[in-house]
């Protein structure tokens, strides 16, 4: 129709075009309208999504860094569980030895003991023994082993009279 127009006037063709156009995009306006309706309809949940999205994975991400740290510390702890088990199991290692030395001191600490008291007891007789001794060297030289034994014994009775202990 704008060609029939043209040929009358070039104004009214133009202004034919435009009205045309003007009409075109009325109809397309239409039929577009709930469309673009449901374009922001959609935008607008979309947006409450991403919102949502955004928490979640905040949310997620503070979960990851919780599990990280919580990951971490028990590393640390296995390690420190590791170090004290090592340390008692060289503590009960260094407890067995010093039960050892202990009873080997304690049996050692006995023998002493017996051999000092023994050492005592021979200290004690000392003097009845240089005396019985002396007598056997000064009366007992000349004589017969069985007559020095027997002056022997009957010095060491002499001794016994007296208090005096011997060793013999």
């Amino acid at each position: 129709m704008p060609d029939e127009v043209a040929k009358v006037s070039k104004a009214a063709a133009a202004m034919c075009i435009w009205v045309r156009a003007v009409d075109l995009y009325a109809k397309i306006f239409k039929s577009i309208e709930p469309k673009r309706m449901k374009l922001l309809q959609a935008e607008s949940e979309l947006a409450e999504l991403m919102t949502a999205l955004r928490e979640e994975t905040d949310r997620v991400a503070h979960t990851e860094t919780t599990i990280a740290s919580i990951q971490s510390s028990m590393s640390e702890r296995a390690k420190r569980k590791a170090a004290v088990e090592a340390g008692v199991k060289l503590a009960n290692t260094r407890l067995g030895r010093a039960q050892m030395l202990s009873y080997s001191l304690e049996e050692e600490c006995k023998n002493w003991t017996e051999q000092l008291s023994e050492i005592e007891e021979k200290r004690k007789a000392l003097c009845g023994e240089a005396v019985v001794l002396a007598m056997t060297a000064v009366y007992g030289c000349a004589k017969e082993a069985d007559s020095r034994r027997q002056r022997a014994a009957s010095w060491r009775q002499i001794v016994e009279g007296f208090g005096i202990r011997y060793y013999s």
